[in-house]
């Protein structure tokens, strides 16, 4: 039951990660999303409470670019001091930049990474100490299906989703044992502004 969890969501304002955050509100969760822009991360706040089930639910946003570390570090400390450990949190957030691989410029393939992959690094070193502390949560990085095979014009964007995969491998090991569990999702293409 996802009723009275307290869910985290990076990327939450748009895609992937605002479609779940409505249906996770529509089954009684209190959900955050964190993402950029505040002008997004309003409006998604919005159509995320219209589906509230009851008048219990709390429902927030936070401003931070997952790829600075201490943007993350400064809302996600004030987050936990008001809210507490989430019980889910789900790594959303991400970038693509597709092209041929001699014409994508260096600074992209490490913004990819910064975004897709450190970004998620950032956030879990700050929500794992409570879970293992508290001994439960779960943890759902999204990866894609360019992150299981190579896919032609994203060699970018492909390692970084590799990357969450490893990442999400090796986790699910060392928490299994403080009761917390990781799942990895692998979505194929997907009706996004970012696809668009």
């Amino acid at each position: 039951s996802f009723e009275n969890r307290l869910i985290l969501i990076t990327g939450g304002s748009s895609g992937i990660g605002l479609a779940l955050a409505k249906n996770l509100a529509s089954r009684g969760s209190h959900v955050w999303i964190m993402a950029r822009r505040p002008q997004m991360l309003q409006t998604a706040l919005l159509e995320i409470e219209e589906n509230r089930i009851n008048q219990s639910q709390i429902f927030g946003s936070l401003t931070a670019d997952v790829a600075n570390e201490d943007q993350v570090n400064y809302v996600l400390d004030n987050f936990l001091k008001e809210n507490g450990t989430p019980d889910l949190v789900i790594n959303n957030a991400g970038i693509t930049y597709p092209g041929h691989f001699e014409q994508i410029p260096t600074d992209a393939f490490r913004q990819v990474i910064e975004i897709n992959y450190l970004g998620m690094v950032y956030v879990l070193k700050k929500i794992v100490p409570g879970m293992i502390a508290r001994k439960s949560g779960y943890i759902v990085n999204i990866s894609s299906l360019a992150g299981i095979g190579g896919v032609y014009g994203y060699s970018a964007y492909g390692p970084s989703k590799f990357a969450v995969s490893g990442l999400s491998e090796t986790l699910h090991f060392e928490l299994k044992y403080y009761g917390i569990k990781v799942s990895v999702v692998f979505p194929a293409d997907t009706k996004t502004p970012q696809l668009d």
